[in-house]
């Protein structure tokens, strides 16, 4: 019986630590998401017109859609 006990405690503690480190990803990813679509939207800007684009203007516009649309993909 006393096994099964510290077998549980051990679970129970694996288990915390895996949602600790689901909530941090999940906290984490809408930056990581906007900084992926800055970078994309920067390269492909550049292909299409053969100049750099200023990455402040990019980012916020990637910030604006992402405020107006983050309910939708991040559930905030």
């Amino acid at each position: 019986m006393q096994k099964r006990e510290v077998l549980d405690k051990q679970i129970d503690n694996e288990i915390a630590e895996a949602e600790k480190e689901i909530d941090a990803l999940r906290k984490n990813a809408p930056d990581k998401i906007n900084k992926i679509a800055i970078e994309t939207s920067s390269e492909l800007l550049q292909k299409l017109i053969g100049a750099e684009v200023n990455n402040s203007s990019i980012s916020a516009i990637v910030d604006d859609l992402s405020k107006r649309n983050g309910d939708k993909y991040y559930g905030n």
